[in-house]
């Protein structure tokens, strides 16, 4: 992994001790640094401490735009254990993960955090999607990017064209000329991909996983889950392992091609 981490002295020290020696980290010290740093190098996940920057921390619950910037990479995210509504606000921003200040930052707390920033469904099939485009396709990407990462229900359609320059229409055929499968399979994949995470990692019943991600019965994510798969039950999909859930889920978002999963 390439780790890139705004946070103070100590925990970047804890950080690096808790990297394989196969992995890179790169400390940063202030917002333009982090960002400068994104947009020159291919960085696997982002670490970041508020309060070790340049951060109005008196903001922290109705000024996130920086924090939700990173939502094309996924990141971990500290928080000082007595402000339990940052925590929530850095949750709805994006963060994949939350280490509580001097208090879940041991090695192996940190490890398990870095993980779930690599390990989610929606993070396996996002990476192979990615890799099947070209760079003449760089707006698509980073639109899929915030698409898959986004917290909570994945953003609509309509929402991705309005932050870009680009209709609705024209998002579509962007999307298809990328290669991909139409943009209302992307989404039901990326909502699919959520439910089956909550369901498989987390024990999330159907009805509570469909709630969570708005869909309007039980009944839809579920159909939605056995077209996925091909398997005639949402029980035999659940019992599905990731590696066999990714695989089907690409085999309808990437058509033209072969995708292999490691």
């Amino acid at each position: 992994m390439q780790i890139v981490a705004l946070v103070g002295p100590r925990q970047a020290t804890r950080i690096q001790q808790a990297l394989s020696p196969r992995d890179t980290f790169t400390r940063v010290t202030r917002w333009h640094s982090l960002f400068h740093h994104l947009a020159r190098s291919d960085s696997s996940a982002v670490v970041l401490n508020p309060r070790a920057a340049d951060f109005d921390g008196s903001k922290s619950n109705g000024s996130l735009t920086p924090i939700s910037r990173l939502r094309r990479v996924p990141f971990v995210v500290y928080v000082n254990p007595r402000d339990l509504r940052s925590a929530m606000a850095f949750v709805r921003a994006g963060a994949v993960d939350i280490l509580l200040e001097d208090q879940t930052d041991s090695r192996g707390e940190i490890q398990a955090a870095l993980r779930s920033t690599q390990d989610s469904s929606s993070e396996l099939i996002l990476r192979h999607v990615l890799d099947a485009l070209s760079d003449k396709h760089a707006k698509v990407a980073e639109l899929l990017a915030e698409f898959f990462r986004s917290s909570g229900s994945p953003a609509t359609v309509a929402a991705l064209a309005q932050r870009t320059t680009l209709s609705e229409r024209s998002l579509y055929r962007a999307v298809s000329d990328a290669g991909l499968a139409p943009l209302g399979v992307i989404v039901r994949s990326a909502r699919a991909a959520r439910a089956f995470d909550l369901m498989r990692k987390h024990n999330t019943p159907l009805e509570r996983a469909a709630h969570t991600l708005g869909y309007s019965s039980a009944r839809r994510l579920s159909n939605h889950l056995r077209q996925l798969s091909g398997l005639p039950s949402v029980i035999e999909c659940a019992s599905l392992s990731q590696h066999e859930f990714v695989s089907a889920v690409l085999r309808e978002l990437l058509p033209n091609s072969v995708a292999r999963v490691s």
